[in-house]
Protein backbone atom coordinates (compact mmCIF):
# COMPACT_ATOMS: atom_id res chain seq x y z
CA UNK A 1 0.00 0.00 0.00
CA UNK A 2 1.58 3.27 -1.12
CA UNK A 3 0.91 6.00 1.43
CA UNK A 4 2.88 8.69 -0.36
CA UNK A 5 5.79 8.55 2.05
CA UNK A 6 3.58 8.90 5.13
CA UNK A 7 4.06 6.74 8.19
CA UNK A 8 1.13 4.36 8.83
CA UNK A 9 -1.16 5.30 11.69
CA UNK A 10 -0.05 3.77 14.99
CA UNK A 11 -3.10 4.45 17.10
CA UNK A 12 -4.38 1.75 19.40
CA UNK A 13 -7.59 1.22 17.45
CA UNK A 14 -8.75 -2.33 18.06
CA UNK A 15 -6.65 -2.81 21.18
CA UNK A 16 -8.36 -2.76 24.54
CA UNK A 17 -6.84 -1.09 27.56
CA UNK A 18 -7.82 -3.64 30.20
CA UNK A 19 -6.62 -1.43 33.05
CA UNK A 20 -9.70 0.79 32.54
CA UNK A 21 -12.19 -2.08 32.59
CA UNK A 22 -13.20 -1.64 36.27
CA UNK A 23 -13.83 2.04 35.66
CA UNK A 24 -15.96 1.23 32.60
CA UNK A 25 -17.97 -1.32 34.55
CA UNK A 26 -18.64 1.23 37.31
CA UNK A 27 -19.81 3.78 34.74
CA UNK A 28 -22.12 1.20 33.15
CA UNK A 29 -23.50 0.18 36.56
CA UNK A 30 -24.12 3.82 37.45
CA UNK A 31 -25.96 4.40 34.18
CA UNK A 32 -28.19 1.36 34.74
CA UNK A 33 -28.97 2.46 38.30
CA UNK A 34 -29.89 5.95 37.06
CA UNK A 35 -32.08 4.75 34.19
CA UNK A 36 -34.06 2.22 36.23
CA UNK A 37 -35.73 4.75 38.56
CA UNK A 38 -36.08 7.20 35.66
CA UNK A 39 -38.70 5.05 33.95
CA UNK A 40 -40.47 4.50 37.26
CA UNK A 41 -40.58 8.24 38.04
CA UNK A 42 -41.83 9.11 34.54
CA UNK A 43 -44.65 6.57 34.86
CA UNK A 44 -45.43 7.74 38.42
CA UNK A 45 -45.73 11.37 37.29
CA UNK A 46 -47.97 10.25 34.45
CA UNK A 47 -50.21 8.31 36.83
CA UNK A 48 -50.56 11.43 39.02
CA UNK A 49 -52.03 13.30 36.08
CA UNK A 50 -49.01 15.12 34.65
CA UNK A 51 -49.16 15.54 30.90
CA UNK A 52 -46.32 14.10 28.82
CA UNK A 53 -45.14 17.63 27.97
CA UNK A 54 -45.03 18.63 31.67
CA UNK A 55 -42.99 15.53 32.47
CA UNK A 56 -40.63 16.22 29.59
CA UNK A 57 -40.22 19.88 30.50
CA UNK A 58 -39.18 19.21 34.09
CA UNK A 59 -37.10 16.15 33.29
CA UNK A 60 -35.19 17.85 30.49
CA UNK A 61 -34.76 21.06 32.50
CA UNK A 62 -33.12 19.17 35.36
CA UNK A 63 -31.04 17.07 32.97
CA UNK A 64 -29.97 20.18 31.06
CA UNK A 65 -28.77 21.93 34.21
CA UNK A 66 -26.77 18.88 35.31
CA UNK A 67 -25.28 18.34 31.84
CA UNK A 68 -24.37 22.01 31.43
CA UNK A 69 -22.65 22.14 34.82
CA UNK A 70 -20.79 18.90 34.10
CA UNK A 71 -19.75 20.09 30.64
CA UNK A 72 -18.42 23.39 31.98
CA UNK A 73 -16.48 21.57 34.68
CA UNK A 74 -15.00 18.99 32.29
CA UNK A 75 -14.08 21.63 29.70
CA UNK A 76 -12.03 23.52 32.26
CA UNK A 77 -14.37 26.38 33.10
CA UNK A 78 -16.84 28.74 31.50
CA UNK A 79 -14.28 30.53 29.33
CA UNK A 80 -13.02 27.25 27.80
CA UNK A 81 -16.61 26.12 27.22
CA UNK A 82 -17.47 29.37 25.44
CA UNK A 83 -14.38 29.03 23.24
CA UNK A 84 -15.45 25.49 22.33
CA UNK A 85 -18.99 26.61 21.48
CA UNK A 86 -17.67 29.53 19.40
CA UNK A 87 -15.37 27.19 17.46
CA UNK A 88 -18.23 25.05 16.10
CA UNK A 89 -21.71 26.48 16.82
CA UNK A 90 -23.42 24.71 13.92
CA UNK A 91 -22.01 21.34 14.99
CA UNK A 92 -23.19 21.92 18.55
CA UNK A 93 -26.66 22.92 17.37
CA UNK A 94 -26.95 19.86 15.12
CA UNK A 95 -25.78 17.48 17.88
CA UNK A 96 -28.16 19.12 20.36
CA UNK A 97 -31.13 18.69 18.02
CA UNK A 98 -30.32 15.01 17.51
CA UNK A 99 -29.94 14.50 21.27
CA UNK A 100 -33.22 16.32 21.93
CA UNK A 101 -35.12 14.16 19.42
CA UNK A 102 -33.62 11.03 20.92
CA UNK A 103 -34.57 12.03 24.47
CA UNK A 104 -38.10 13.00 23.47
CA UNK A 105 -38.62 9.62 21.84
CA UNK A 106 -37.07 7.79 24.77
CA UNK A 107 -39.31 9.51 27.31
CA UNK A 108 -42.48 9.19 25.23
CA UNK A 109 -41.69 5.47 24.93
CA UNK A 110 -41.62 5.20 28.74
CA UNK A 111 -44.98 6.96 28.96
CA UNK A 112 -46.73 5.10 26.14
CA UNK A 113 -45.39 1.55 26.48
CA UNK A 114 -43.80 -0.77 29.03
CA UNK A 115 -40.31 0.04 30.27
CA UNK A 116 -38.98 -3.28 29.03
CA UNK A 117 -40.27 -2.63 25.53
CA UNK A 118 -38.85 0.92 25.54
CA UNK A 119 -35.43 -0.39 26.61
CA UNK A 120 -35.63 -3.07 23.92
CA UNK A 121 -36.16 -0.40 21.26
CA UNK A 122 -33.03 1.53 22.24
CA UNK A 123 -30.76 -1.46 22.74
Amino acid sequence: LDMGGQEPCRHSIGRLDRSKRPQGLLIALGAVLLITPDAMLVRWASSLGATPWQILFWKQSCTGIINTATGIHLAGGLRATCRGVAAAPAHLLFASLIQMASQLGFNFAFIETSTARAMLFIS
